[in-house]
């Protein structure tokens, strides 16, 4: 019961610690006296399996429930199609299963680094050339003192953190291929429904053409005209197949299943976002984005890296017992040994390590300007993309009442052939700028999720809740 005691309250000293620097930044550099480092390691491999467990659930953003999603003023489709999809994209990319990998690498590193104050344990056995037999040493060495140990098991923190922030990033990035992918099939989707509608409409212009100049009531020009502009949307048919078979290939390749085109159709209505004022998806972007994470865990890496390099200058004090034995005899020896390094090239190493750290603090900084910069763009493209596609919609619907008036208006001896034939083209052409607008809003609504550290799975939903 003691020793259970023990643990815990060392563990819960440790963990408060752990927590104070992470609530000061990843950049600041705490003391943790040398007695916490010698009494945790007499009881690291009882208590080690609760605080690892612990060290990742506390890293930043290994919670994914924990940021405060941005919200769309809508309800979301029962048919979640792209939600399904990024799910089985995260399941079946080969991108993002060797970022799992590098996670649990990068995981078993950061929990190796809090062995680094245990004790070791050395056997050998050996014949000398004056002795006779063989003879058997076995050493437990207990590090008291070591700069080196001390750097070591402070980088478990950063090193979790960054595992964590680098999968974060993987899976972000996974979000937007996918995001890309699915564009890219939508739009050769939409642009074929809208094509073969053109190719319909201009079929029947053809034969009534060709008819009036049988009849000789049309002009040939009307009836060439109509021709080119038929075989023109053909030929864009064609076209238009090719990238969709080679969207629905990257699809597969993504996600293991090709797309069923019936569940990918673009939304006509128009919906709004009620977007954060922009300081605050600022401020959320600055406390929680990836990338910076990643930058300040490398800087707090460097300065430790610097910590280290100053210790070189210190010497190591290890407390060791010692027995060597042969069949005859057995010697016992036990103490503090004291090792002190002397190097030739320590005052390079010390200021490399310093160069590294400024290297490292200018990342941040260039990262931090970045994020704002990113998150003010995406912000104001949204903003402008939502009034884009309104626009667009109702200059769909402008298109279509456009052709019916230029049809009657052609019966009615107004207009010419060749005006129909315009507002044809003109239809199409606001349907392909509609799927345009819609597919930027949407890739720049993922971006800004990613870069204000909101869930990947919500992002997913919201995105699909614009796109259909």
């Amino acid at each position: 019961m003691i020793i259970v005691k023990i643990i815990r309250l060392k563990k819960s000293k440790f963990l408060a610690n752990r927590n104070q620097v992470w609530a000061d930044g990843p950049h600041q550099i705490k003391k943790i006296s040398i007695f916490d480092f010698a009494v945790y390691s007499c009881f690291l491999f009882l208590s080690y399996p609760a605080i690892s467990s612990e060290v990742f659930q506390q890293a930043p953003g290994y919670n994914f429930t924990a940021q405060q999603p941005m919200v769309v003023d809508h309800q979301l489709d029962k048919q979640d199609v792209f939600v399904n999809s990024f799910q089985r994209a995260k399941a079946n990319d080969p991108a993002y299963q060797t970022a799992l990998a590098e996670f649990e690498v990068a995981r078993l590193q950061a929990t190796a680094s809090y062995f680094a104050y245990a004790p070791s344990l050395r056997y050998s056995e050996s014949v000398l050339e004056f002795e006779s037999q063989s003879r058997k040493t076995t050493t437990i060495s207990q590090p008291v003192f070591s700069v080196d140990k001390i750097a070591t098991f402070r980088e478990g923190d950063t090193r979790a953190a960054l595992a964590v922030s680098n999968l974060l990033l993987r899976e972000y990035d996974l979000l937007a291929r996918l995001t890309n992918v699915t564009v890219d099939f939508v739009k050769a989707c939409e642009s074929l429904r809208t094509n073969q509608a053109r190719i319909s409409t201009l079929e029947g212009e053809a034969d009534k053409a060709k008819k009036e100049y049988t009849l000789g009531q049309g002009t040939i020009t009307d009836f060439r005209d109509t021709e080119v502009r038929l075989d023109q949307a053909r030929a864009t048919q064609h076209s238009l197949l090719a990238k969709k078979t080679s969207a629905m290939r990257a699809f597969r390749a993504m996600t293991g299943e090709l797309p069923n085109e019936a569940k990918f159709v673009l939304s006509r209505h128009f919906k709004n976002i009620n977007l954060p004022a922009l300081k605050e998806i600022q401020q959320q972007a600055l406390s929680s984005n990836a990338d910076l994470i990643n930058s300040k865990s490398q800087l707090h890496l460097a300065q430790l890296g610097y910590f280290r390099a100053k210790g070189s200058f210190f010497p190591e004090v290890n407390y060791q017992v010692t027995q060597s034995k042969t069949n005859v005899s057995s010697n016992n020896t036990s103490g503090l040994f004291v090792n002190i390094p002397l190097q030739a090239n320590t005052m390079f190493n010390l200021m490399s390590a310093k160069q590294v750290v400024e290297k490292a603090q200018a990342q941040v900084r260039q990262v931090e300007q970045q994020v704002v910069l990113d998150t003010e763009r995406y912000y104001t493209e949204i903003q402008a993309g939502l009034e884009e596609t309104n626009m667009r919609l109702k200059a769909i619907a402008s298109a279509r009442l456009s052709v019916q008036a230029n049809e009657k208006s052609f019966i009615g001896g107004v207009r010419t052939r060749l005006d129909i034939l315009n507002s044809v083209q003109t239809e199409f052409q606001v349907n392909e700028d509609y799927v345009t607008s819609l597919s930027t809003l949407v890739q720049n609504w993922v971006s800004l999720g990613a870069s204000t550290a909101t869930p990947a799975s919500i992002i997913a939903a919201r995105a699909q809740d614009l796109f259909f």
